[in-house]
């Protein structure tokens, strides 16, 4: 998740925005079995990599300041497309990242991945 903000503005804008962060939430395909056993396929293969707890600490750092640069240069109004395909104002698409990254950590806390 973290990986996606510079990639989605390195894209050309998506012209008007369709849907805002709360409407990005909705039940279609993004929720469906299929894109869920995508997501679990996406984390078990970087699960799988190398584990480098000062590379990873690096590359998140090195990933989110170069999001900020992106996004401190855009103009007003700027759009991003999703993965789902949705074209969202950039502020709405920060606020959806946003929500996903806590999702993912009240979920880990859930669990106790995080203890």
């Amino acid at each position: 998740m973290i990986d996606w903000p510079p990639g989605m503005l390195n894209a050309p804008a998506a012209g008007e925005s369709g849907v805002s962060a709360a409407q990005y939430y909705r039940p279609d395909d993004r929720f469906s079995a299929r894109t869920g056993s995508a997501r679990i396929a996406l984390v078990q293969e970087r699960a799988a990599e190398p584990a480098d707890g000062a590379a990873s600490a690096e590359d998140s750092t090195a990933t989110w300041r170069r999001a900020d640069r992106l996004c401190r240069v855009q103009p007003a109004g700027r759009t991003a497309w999703t993965r789902h395909g949705d074209a969202m104002l950039l502020p709405e698409f920060l606020r959806r990242v946003r929500a996903g990254a806590l999702g993912v950590a009240a979920a880990g806390s859930s669990y106790g991945l995080f203890r």
